[in-house]
């Protein structure tokens, strides 16, 4: 896509779409999100917008708008010489098509393969629907994107082989970038650049008093979704365990969503059948 910008280039305007609320407490959508605008803001004036509330965090200003009637984001579009964001539903895709800034997707959170088990439960109908309309926004991404970004070098080369099924790497892109690195490259995930700050209490023992003073924590921080695979972690830890007694493997929570719930089930259930439950694998309800 050629684009334009009329913006001076001592100071470009740079927004960051997140589809997860920013702010105290985030999740992998909003975190990631947050830490590409931080980085962003050494260079540019940024704004994060996310279906949260507005306010400002780390001198970022954020701005609201709503999942099901986005038209908060035109402006910012508008204002925007860069627009970095996952792909689109069709009517915000639409905008950023017809924007001057240069839009960069971020592909990190593959999530075609997440609804094939996020909706495992629902009726066949539903998760049909599901998979195309986020087979949709990638493809529309993919087509109409300046720039791609992930987190790893195996996705980096499952989209290389998307792009490459869609007739999107030309002999003549391949002339003119035969790494593609101008096209897509890997950005780690993100994680704020201080050192986390110890809390008062205890921690996780203050929540798990059954955890000894002495325990390796094996921290699992994040969702228990089975696309995650929590059932090979337990069965390590289970093994470490032999060698290293004072292990502990500590699941931080799970979501509400029947998905989480089930996995988390399956994942309890299995250590049980282990017998590590309480005593090796532990669950933070």
């Amino acid at each position: 896509m050629d684009r334009t910008s009329t913006s001076s280039p001592e100071r470009r305007r740079a927004l960051v779409i997140s589809t997860a609320p920013v702010g105290e407490k985030m999740a992998g959508v909003g975190i990631r999100a947050f830490e590409l605008a931080r980085v962003l803001a050494d260079r540019a004036e940024v704004v994060i917008a996310s279906p949260g509330p507005e306010g400002e965090r780390a001198g970022i200003r954020i701005a609201s708008y709503e999942h099901r009637d986005p038209v908060a984001l035109r402006p910012l579009i508008a204002w925007a010489d860069t627009v970095v964001g996952q792909p689109q539903w069709p009517l915000v895709a639409q905008w950023l098509r017809r924007a001057q800034a240069r839009v960069a997707y971020d592909l990190y959170d593959p999530e075609i393969f997440e609804n094939l088990e996020f909706f495992a439960a629902e009726r066949r109908r539903m998760r049909g629907l599901w998979s195309t309309l986020t087979l949709d926004r990638l493809l529309t991404a993919l087509h109409t994107g300046d720039f791609f970004i992930c987190a790893t070098p195996a996705q980096r080369d499952l989209w290389l082989g998307a792009m490459l099924a869609e007739r999107l790497i030309t002999p003549e892109r391949y002339e003119r970038d035969p790494t593609m690195r101008g096209t897509i490259a890997c950005v780690p995930f993100g994680v704020p650049p201080e050192p986390p700050a110890r809390g008062p209490g205890e921690g996780i023992r203050d929540r798990l008093p059954e955890i000894p003073a002495d325990a390796e924590i094996v921290l699992w921080n994040g969702g228990v979704w089975g696309w995650l695979d929590p059932e090979t972690v337990i069965r390590a830890v289970g093994r470490l365990a032999a060698r290293r007694p004072r292990a502990r493997l500590v699941f931080m929570g799970a979501s509400s969503h029947p998905a989480a719930a089930r996995a988390a089930g399956q994942a309890r259930a299995l250590a049980q059948e282990l017998g590590l439950l309480g005593s090796v694998v532990h669950f933070n309800d």
